[in-house]
């Protein structure tokens, strides 16, 4: 082997071993950000739940005082103040 040939295949083996140390760096970084993002997201799921029920329990709330508002003017009055209209279905 002549000796361009020699260092050819020295600086290619240095630069495969450079890039082989580069992915296990970058992959050992990933699974340190996706370990981080799930704790994340573990910690916020509480938050998330609560806003699903409160959701939920705003709905039930509005939807009882619509139908308490057919007999109550003042309860539709309000209902409409912050742009909720009742109709009320004639089809039972």
């Amino acid at each position: 082997m002549n000796n361009w040939q020699n260092t050819t295949s020295v600086v290619l083996g240095v630069l495969a071993l450079f890039l082989t140390i580069t992915l296990v760096g970058i992959g050992v970084s990933n699974q340190y950000l996706q370990k981080n993002l799930q704790e994340q997201a573990q910690k916020e799921q509480p938050s998330i739940n609560q806003g699903q029920l409160s959701q939920q329990l705003g709905t039930a709330i509005i939807k009882d005082m619509a139908a308490s508002s057919v007999n109550n003017q003042k309860m539709k009055d309000l209902l409409a103040k912050h742009g909720i209209t009742v109709n009320v279905n004639q089809n039972k």
